[in-house]
């Protein structure tokens, strides 16, 4: 990547921000810092009224740069190039011709207004790879288009054609001819006009039915069976239709952070436990519960301080994987739920270990008698006596990461957990009412996970 990643040119009184990634404009690291530092010049510049943003060759940003993915995170992150774009003082234009997908539409989407060929066909379809838009496509295009219309786009994932975003509020007009001449025009019309800047974060999104996010599940309970991204979605568009645009990133976020802890801490548990309870001898036994045990000794700051010391540059993770062409993942989301992982295992494997050991060894050798494989063994006569424990065990491992704050500042960042939010209000801000309502939150939805496991006898494996 060279450093002209992002070109700088004026037409007029107008700034002009053309990507120039080919073959597709994707966001590379060059390509979001080119984007910031530019918006962030022409912001400043007097004889500068109005920005555009456009993508070189045959498209606009086309979505993320997979050369990337695994890789330490550098330059800006999206969030925060649309942040920029959102806070600059002059308009910012958003010009889109091929296909702004993912990343390049949640880009444009973080413009003040958008125009675009008729040609042109846009979406968001990171549910076909079990995952969600990561840059508030999911609390921006309701705020659009209405929640409905938001939930079949994102959770379908398809391509929308211009005229029909046109229709729907997503762009704002279709340009006939020269995209570039017509995007300045726009722009300078909008000048002339004295338009606001409009950030799509301010607007509320419509919610067109009270029972609109539950008849939405049981609309795709049967083809979206077996996958968590699109009930995911339902929950994110929610979130942008019932809280300010800050706290529903947040939550969404946290959960996402929580989940991923509690499945981690779940997975690597469970073989642990099981050979703590099935194979060691009751002396292997006794060592093994010291050993789970001993890290609840260690200081939680130690520990997480331990963590950023391996994590880092040069640190021991990297010492490993470099021979074998890995890199360290640096600081962030990945550090956060590796880091997390480990502080909360303990508190995971004793009530899966508790749970195991109530499994009669008969009941094991019966399944073997009878020809199961070991395969449907754990899944048929382990796992339904299990399901009890594995809540328990997540009771711990999912309020202890949602209710986290410390290890953020520490492996991560300071804006990725509401209890950052809370200690900001309480510390900094000294805003209490603020800080009581968003700590509503995570107690009201631990109070709904506790009442469903102890219905589920969970509690009992405490």
């Amino acid at each position: 990547m060279t450093d002209d990643a992002v070109l700088r040119s004026t037409q007029g009184r107008i700034g002009i921000l053309t990507v120039n990634n080919p073959p597709v404009n994707a966001l590379a690291a060059a390509v979001r810092s080119g984007i910031k530092e530019g918006v962030e010049a022409f912001g400043k510049d007097s004889n500068i009224d109005a920005i555009v943003l456009i993508g070189g060759g045959r498209t606009f940003i086309a979505g993320a740069d997979i050369r990337e993915f695994g890789k330490p995170p550098s330059g800006p992150n999206l969030n925060d190039v649309i942040a920029t774009m959102e806070n600059c003082p002059k308009i910012v234009v958003a010009a889109l011709h091929g296909t702004p997908l993912g990343g390049g539409l949640e880009t444009a989407l973080g413009a003040h207004y958008r125009v675009s060929l008729a040609s042109t066909r846009m979406g968001l379809p990171e549910v076909h790879l079990g995952i969600l838009p990561g840059a508030g496509g999911t609390q921006r295009l309701p705020r659009l288009t209405g929640a409905k219309y938001a939930l079949d786009a994102i959770i379908s994932g398809r391509h929308i054609p211009a005229p029909e975003a046109k229709s729907k509020g997503i762009i704002d007009a279709i340009v006939d001819g020269d995209l570039l001449a017509g995007a300045v025009a726009h722009a300078q019309m909008l000048v002339a006009q004295n338009a606001p800047r409009r950030k799509v974060r301010d607007l509320k999104a419509t919610l067109e039915s009270p029972d609109l996010f539950q008849e939405t599940e049981k609309a795709i309970a049967r083809r979206a069976r077996g996958f968590k991204a699109p009930w995911n979605i339902i929950k994110c568009v929610q979130a942008a239709c019932e809280l300010p645009f800050d706290e529903g990133m947040k939550r969404e976020r946290e959960l996402v952070l929580a989940l991923l802890v509690t499945v981690v801490d779940i997975l690597i548990a469970l073989p642990i436990a099981f050979f703590m309870a099935k194979v060691a001898g009751p002396r292997l036994q006794r060592i093994l519960v010291v050993a789970v045990l001993m890290p609840l000794w260690a200081s939680y700051l130690v520990k997480a301080h331990a963590w950023r010391s391996v994590l880092s540059e040069g640190g021991i993770w990297s010492s490993i994987v470099e021979p074998f062409g890995g890199e360290s993942p640096g600081y962030g989301l990945p550090a956060v739920v590796m880091t997390l992982a480990y502080l909360w295992l303990p508190y995971v494997i004793l009530p899966i270990y508790a749970g195991l050991e109530r499994v009669p060894n008969s009941l094991l050798e019966a399944s073997g008698d009878l020809g199961a494989k070991t395969w449907r063994t754990v899944v048929s006569v382990v796992l339904p006596m299990l399901t009890p424990a594995i809540i328990a065990a997540s009771i711990f491992s999912f309020s202890l990461s949602l209710g986290d704050y410390i290890t953020v500042n520490i492996v991560g960042g300071t804006s990725q957990m509401l209890g950052n939010l809370v200690y900001t209000n309480v510390g900094a801000a000294n805003n209490l009412p603020l800080a009581a309502a968003i700590a509503l939150v995570p107690v009201a939805i631990m109070v709904v996970y506790l009442t469903a496991a102890r219905r589920s006898g969970a509690l009992e494996n405490l």
